[in-house]
């Protein structure tokens, strides 16, 4: 009776042995067809920044210039200028995507957005430029900053500090800047000056 109930104990373990193997050989097929592929990783992908107050923002930078469609922004493939934009933004600046999204302003210019990491989370990046590639306004539709450091992004003279640059221009924060801010402004400042360089060049022919 004993040895039954081992042989049956036996053939038990032996069964579970081969369904365990059984699954993970499953599983590890899976994931190899999964997530294996070259693509299934896109590098340096930063999803498109929904344009938050569209009406708004074009009052303060195309006055009595049509409000674009937010939801349908054109898409600039960066695909084929990757090597010229890795150096020009130089190694501070990794380029996020292969593709920058731009809402084109009739007979103006355009809409470009960008997500910045400030020292407290995400910052909303919204940048006007006209169609001669200079800037003509950047505001902030979002961020998490503390007061003190809010309050340094949103000043208008920290802001019209990018008015006429291109992206040609030196880039550097202003000296007032508070230290405590200075992490913030100048992840702002990368990400305008990353902006104006990626649509040179995706609308340059």
């Amino acid at each position: 009776m004993k040895k039954s109930i081992i042989a049956l104990a036996a053939v038990g373990l032996v069964g579970s042995a081969l369904g365990l193997a059984y699954l993970l050989y499953n599983d590890e097929s899976d994931v190899k067809t999964t997530y294996a592929r070259p693509d299934a990783f896109p590098q340096h992908s930063q999803p498109m920044v929904p344009w938050r107050a569209p009406k708004t923002d074009m009052t303060a930078l195309f006055p009595g210039a049509p409000v674009p469609d937010s939801s349908a922004p054109q898409v600039i493939a960066l695909s084929s200028k990757r090597a010229e934009l890795v150096k020009r933004l130089g190694k501070e600046t990794p380029l996020d995507s292969n593709a920058l999204y731009v809402y084109p302003v009739e007979a103006h210019g355009a809409v470009l957005l960008r997500r910045a990491a400030g020292e407290f989370g995400a910052i909303e990046v919204v940048l006007g430029v006209e169609s001669s590639g200079k800037i003509v306004g950047v505001r902030l539709q979002r961020h998490r900053e503390p007061p003190e450091i809010a309050s340094v992004l949103t000043a208008p003279a920290f802001l019209a500090s990018f008015s006429g640059k291109t992206a040609q221009s030196s880039f550097e924060l202003p000296p007032t800047t508070p230290l405590v801010a200075e992490k913030s402004a100048g992840a702002v400042l990368r990400a305008v000056r990353a902006l104006l360089i990626e649509y040179d060049a995706g609308t340059r022919t």
